[in-house]
């Protein structure tokens, strides 16, 4: 009987040691558990409870674990989004509402400003304004080398030069596209008569059209009007000429909005009428270009032009300076008298060019940047 008690009892201790162990092994995998989660490779058990070696847990041995399921379209959108924000974050200065709804407070600052100035492109060109400006036409024409040339017609140095400065100034500040532009350089009587004609199917109503012509000019006294010289003409005859009468009957027959003739030779007599520097420049500048016009600024020369031409200098310098978005050209004008007064014997001349179909608007020289 006391044998049994005493096995008994040596199988009751046993058990509690087997079951000390056990709880020692479970003990030491749950710290290694925790030790995981924060990074740390490996955890050796604290105590030995007996065994031989202690106990070691390799990281490589991955728990595991409930993964987050998102559904592909969800996930796509939150992207997107994501990437919105992103975009919009770096150049914002303004609200925006996607289907009435505020969902961030700024938007794209080129997209305010393009707004802007959409807006005031509006308010100048009124209901004509679609989102896309009109088209700018220009006839450039510079005549240096003349073919029967000698004392009473010289060839000159500068009109070509200036004329191609002037073309680069329309391109690269203005809203002229070089596709648009006619450069005529030392052309003939016949293509500058021609050049007129193909403008004449070019340009529609709601067009605009510059002219600029620098050359040889003569003004004749007896008649009351003056003729350019094209490369061609003969200093003892006039059959290559171009009459200023000529010149007005393209600008009424050219169905352009505004038509702009710049001259650095006589333009004159009882076809121009010229308007004092400061007249009608309270008007607004909707208010020109509303209205269709012919106009002419003429650099006042009666005869032959000097080869330097102040003229074109300051023409080209106060629309190189220039800082208004919108520049009419009796402001052009204004701006070129007194330099060119100053430092030439010449007087420059602004007007309508009569019985062309003006109606007091004015020609508006548009900056690049308001181009769409």
């Amino acid at each position: 009987m006391s044998k049994l008690n005493s096995m008994k009892r040596l199988i009751s201790v046993s058990c509690f040691l087997l079951a000390t162990l056990i709880q020692g092994v479970v003990f030491a995998q749950a710290k290694a558990s925790t030790a995981k989660s924060s990074g740390t490779s490996k955890v050796v058990a604290s105590k030995n409870y007996g065994l031989s070696n202690p106990v070691t847990l390799d990281k490589s041995k991955k728990e595991n674990q409930n993964p987050i399921v998102v559904e592909p379209e969800k996930a796509l959108v939150k992207k997107e989004e994501e990437q919105v924000v992103k975009k919009i974050d770096s150049t914002s200065t303004a609200k925006i509402e996607i289907d009435g709804q505020k969902t961030r407070e700024n938007i794209p600052s080129s997209v305010a400003e393009k707004s802007a100035e959409d807006q005031k492109t509006k308010e100048v060109l009124g209901e004509e304004y679609t989102g896309k400006l009109p088209k700018y036409f220009a006839l450039i024409i510079g005549i240096s080398k003349y073919l029967n040339e000698g004392p009473g017609l010289p060839s000159l140095d500068f009109p070509v030069e200036d004329a191609g400065k002037l073309k680069q100034v329309l391109i690269n500040r203005y809203a002229f596209e070089s596709n648009n532009i006619h450069f005529l350089e030392n052309p003939s009587r016949s293509k500058i008569i021609d050049t007129f004609e193909q403008l004449s199917s070019e340009v529609k109503e709601h067009d605009n059209l510059l002219i600029f012509y620098a050359g040889h000019g003569f003004y004749d006294k007896e008649k009351n009007f003056g003729y350019w010289l094209p490369a061609d003409a003969r200093a003892n005859g006039k059959s290559e000429w171009i009459s200023n009468t000529t010149i007005r009957d393209y600008l009424g027959a050219i169905k352009a909005k505004h038509t702009l003739l710049i001259s650095d030779a006589c333009f004159g007599g009882s076809i121009f009428k010229s308007r004092g520097v400061m007249e009608n420049m309270m008007q607004k500048v909707n208010e020109m270009y509303k209205y269709p016009s012919r106009r002419a600024i003429t650099s006042g020369n009666l005869s032959v032009v000097p080869d330097k031409s102040f003229f074109i200098e300051y023409l080209i310098k106060r629309l190189n300076d220039n800082t208004d978005a919108f520049l009419p050209s009796q402001t052009l004008f204004y701006r070129i008298y007194e330099p060119v007064t100053n430092n030439s014997p010449a007087t420059p001349q602004f007007g309508v060019v009569q019985g062309t179909g003006d109606e007091g608007g004015d020609f508006i020289f548009i900056k690049r940047e308001n181009k769409n």
